[in-house]
């Protein structure tokens, strides 16, 4: 009976160890791994920390102003911008950009117009590229870089930075002046490209005598 009373506890010790190891082997392990990668833990904290920054208020990225973008604004380039545009973000940001769909309007924040003056990350062709590319932590707004070809990011800013232009601009068939639209497209009827016109104030068209 002494005997039983005195091996109690140590088997009790024999349980618990059992039971904490893994937690213990885990901690360790991170705390190793820490240690071995010092710099790659310092620096994933600084990225933490510039997240952290990046989501207070209107803000610039001067690295990325300077950028210029390499394709050029055509017809289409801008239509195959638009078609991407409609696959990739017309579900969050509308296939006008306003940002009115059921599920842009549910995010937190909710999905920016594309359309107005706001650019909360920059509004330049690099800042725009750098936030498809990148994505901005902590929204729904994801990182592009690794589905998208740089070109086909490239060819988004261009259809993006012609939404602001919506109201301003047609795009009409040379071959047929009949065909228009309000945003880059296709003639039905040729399988052209649309060109860019500007829009014609009320009555510019009347001449006088």
């Amino acid at each position: 009976m002494k005997k039983r009373v005195l091996n109690l506890p140590a088997k009790m010790m024999v349980v618990f160890s059992l039971l904490f190891l893994p937690f213990i082997s885990h901690n360790e392990e991170k705390r190793n791994s820490c240690e071995k990668g010092e710099r790659e833990c310092m620096e994933m904290m600084k990225e933490e920390m510039h997240h952290g920054e990046h989501m207070k208020g209107v803000h610039e990225h001067k690295n990325f102003q300077e950028m210029k973008n390499p394709v050029e604004k055509t017809p289409k380039s801008l239509y195959e911008g638009r078609i991407l545009f409609e696959k990739k973000c017309a579900s969050c940001h509308g296939k006008t950009g306003k940002g009115d769909t059921s599920i842009g309007k549910s995010l937190n924040p909710p999905a920016a117009d594309l359309t107005d003056n706001v650019w909360k990350h920059g509004s330049t062709e690099g800042e725009i590229f750098h936030v498809i590319s990148e994505g901005v932590p902590r929204t729904g707004m994801s990182s592009w870089k690794n589905t998208l070809t740089e070109e086909e990011r490239w060819k988004l800013v261009n259809f993006i930075k012609c939404l602001q232009e919506i109201d301003k601009v047609i795009y009409q068939c040379p071959m047929h002046p009949e065909v228009k639209s309000n945003l880059p497209d296709r003639c039905p009827k040729c399988g052209m490209f649309l060109e860019r016109q500007e829009k014609k104030e009320q009555g510019e068209e009347k001449h006088s005598h």
